[in-house]
């Protein structure tokens, strides 16, 4: 299994690999760029203070801003400098079935993201929006089969869940920005602004890599916590999270092998750091490099072999063996 998850890898980085500098860092000539009315320029510089608000609310849509809902706030941050920061929150669920979301707020130093204050401009303020509770299927309780008492299991069932982590990514993208090569998953994140030709920051929440184990499952009232983590994200490992979430959420959802297997892989991609990843990629493609070559040496010597016995190189050998071997 772990041959056919590397290879799997594998295939995925090169194939988002092919287009992700043509998709995300056009190489236009810098003249051309300020007469083409689909070329954007940032609204903010890359080093520029910023203050970082999050709320959680069990409105959907967020039309006050009260302090008892406020769980964190970063003030002075620079995306360009920014390092990961982390935060704990604890609240209470009054019933299972309650939504909470959290709304995040990336603004200029300075700027409240209320629309009611004094000063307000929208683009100065950068928001998203994330669930924090669901419906889920709850899984199983483990049953020892050889048990007298074990019960027979019953169906599973879909349930109220809590999830404990918010993951925030600040991407990382300066310079121009043509809109007609934003990639069609990236779209959403991005907003321009037409009149001046600009677009704001970036940002990222791994909604879309929320693991099964790390689930809450809810029945009734419940003290919760939330741990909060921010950091700093290059365009490219953007590209590349939305583009496998997206081919994760299009597999069918099962609870056979296969479901624990992306699970793994999910859990890969949102807790271990982009370079150590790169790693991985690089060994495994150096181990498959070293694979094809030591088969092609086997191959080599049994052909030579042949030639020196009259073409009997390969007589008692089992061609199977060298296959599985090699």
């Amino acid at each position: 299994m772990a041959s056919v998850i590397r290879a799997l890898l594998l295939i995925v980085v090169i194939r988002i690999g092919q287009r992700i500098f043509r998709l995300l860092y056009p190489q236009i000539p810098q003249q051309q760029n300020t007469n083409d009315p689909n070329m954007f320029t940032p609204a903010w510089p890359l080093d520029q203070p910023c203050d970082l608000y999050v709320y959680v609310s069990p409105q959907a849509i967020q039309t006050r801003f009260p302090d008892d809902q406020l769980v964190l706030k970063l003030t002075g941050i620079s995306i360009a400098k920014l390092g990961k920061q982390s935060a704990e929150w604890k609240g209470k669920i009054g019933k299972a079935d309650e939504r909470l979301y959290s709304h995040v707020y990336l603004t200029r130093a300075g700027v409240h993201p209320n629309p009611d204050v004094s000063g307000y401009r929208p683009m100065d303020v950068v928001y998203r929006r994330a669930s924090l509770t669901g419906i889920g299927r709850r899984p199983r309780p483990v049953v020892n089969l050889l048990s007298k008492d074990a019960a027979p299991q019953s169906a599973a069932e879909d349930a109220p869940f809590w999830y404990p982590v918010l993951r925030i990514g600040l991407v990382r993208r300066d310079g121009p920005l043509d809109v007609n090569g934003i990639p069609p998953l990236l779209r959403q994140y991005y907003t321009v602004d037409r009149p001046s030709h600009t677009y704001l920051p970036v940002i990222y929440l791994h909604d879309q890599w929320q693991l099964q184990d790390r689930r809450r499952f809810l029945d009734g009232p419940s003290d919760v916590n939330l741990d909060i983590q921010v950091d700093g994200m290059s365009p490219t490992w953007h590209h590349i999270l939305v583009s496998l979430a997206h081919a994760f959420s299009q597999q069918p959802q099962s609870d056979g092998p296969m479901a624990g297997e992306f699970e793994q892989l999910k859990g890969m991609f949102v807790e271990t750091a982009p370079w150590l990843i790169a790693l991985t990629f690089a060994v495994a493609l150096l181990h498959s490099l070293f694979d094809f070559l030591a088969f092609k040496n086997d191959i080599q010597f049994w052909r030579e072999r042949g030639a020196d016995r009259g073409g009997r190189g390969l007589e008692g050998l089992s061609v199977r063996a060298l296959l599985v071997g090699a």
